[in-house]
């Protein structure tokens, strides 16, 4: 690994934890974060793929502690949050997303990183979703009460950042791509235009 791709690597795993935190505690579009880029990105980079699937779950723990714990803890239950089907299904996502991710260590091309972004939105909202289903009877039982469950993640909410930030589940794809694009591009970037694994 040359001296500018290893010191970009080390400066996105400082600052991953961050993004994380950020993006839970300051107002901003539900829905719109970092993870999913962060996970590609760790899955793609990281000299070691056990590495790529650390970096994301223990931003994403660390930024869980400080919301769980400290910002929101009488209504998520502080610890008890950690062993719920809506946490289950978050770790659970970016266990499959990094799973997608490490395609990418054979080779990125922007149409192959554009699908596995749109895969790995997709794929997180269905999971975490599908985890929620069984959290509770609030959307009732049976396959019409998961598919009121789906549906209640698309409909368009009142907001204060205009219509186009109306839906949660389009606002975790477009945050997804935001993200990482910003990765992904500041990589290419750094490495003298080129998206080559860090590792290689």
């Amino acid at each position: 690994m040359n001296n500018n791709r290893a010191l970009f690597v080390i400066v996105f795993i400082v600052t991953s934890l961050a993004m994380a935190i950020s993006s839970r505690i300051v107002k901003h579009p539900l829905n719109i974060a970092p993870m999913i880029g962060i996970a590609l990105f760790s899955a793609a980079y990281l000299p070691k793929k056990w590495m790529g699937f650390a970096l994301p779950v223990f931003c994403w723990f660390i930024s869980d502690l400080f919301v769980n714990l400290l910002v929101e803890s009488k209504t998520t239950h502080g610890w008890g949050y950690f062993i719920t089907p809506t946490a289950l299904g978050v770790y659970a996502s970016l266990l499959v997303v990094f799973l997608i991710g490490t395609s990418l260590r054979k080779g990125i091309g922007i149409p192959k990183l554009l699908g596995v972004t749109v895969s790995s939105s997709l794929l997180f909202y269905f999971i975490t979703n599908s985890f929620c289903f069984f959290e509770g009877n609030l959307y009732g039982t049976g396959v019409m009460g998961y598919l009121k469950c789906l549906y209640a993640g698309i409909p368009f909410y009142k907001n204060d950042f205009g219509p186009l930030f109306g839906s949660f589940f389009f606002n975790g794809i477009m945050g997804d791509l935001f993200f990482t694009a910003f990765l992904f591009g500041s990589y290419y970037l750094v490495n003298k235009r080129s998206l080559k694994p860090a590792f290689a």
